[in-house]
């Protein structure tokens, strides 16, 4: 059993199609979703997070996860600001999952800055 999370999916909606062919995620990994508002990135992410209905399937390795409940589904997000606690920066926010779990290390610490790096938002983790 490999542990990726081989992911495709498809959202239809009256108005548009979201299509997401075969991506893998593997362990450790982070995956970036970057576009212009309106594009349906929170969209996807309620999909992935089982608090958005679509049609098509959605795998995690060899498994559908639709049929898994939302709080089995292992996936996290952060969404903008009015969402955020107030109390923690953007890092601690992002992490928030993992420290919740006990899993956060000096590692996910590092790859988290990263990733603000590469999203070209590092002002915001203080």
């Amino acid at each position: 059993m490999n542990n990726f999370r081989s992911v495709s999916l498809k959202l239809d909606f009256p108005e548009y199609e979201i299509t997401c062919d075969d991506f893998n995620v593997g362990p450790g990994e982070w995956l970036e979703i970057k576009a212009p508002s309106g594009f349906g990135k929170t969209t996807l992410m309620r999909a992935l997070l089982g608090l958005q209905k679509m049609s098509g399937q959605l795998w995690l390795g060899t498994t559908p996860i639709e049929s898994k409940p939302t709080h089995q589904r292992d996936f996290g997000v952060v969404f903008q600001d009015q969402l955020l606690f107030p109390h923690l920066n953007a890092l601690e926010n992002a992490l928030f999952g993992l420290k919740l779990r006990g899993k956060v290390t000096d590692e996910h610490y590092a790859q988290a800055e990263a990733a603000f790096r590469n999203l070209g938002i590092l002002e915001r983790i203080h």
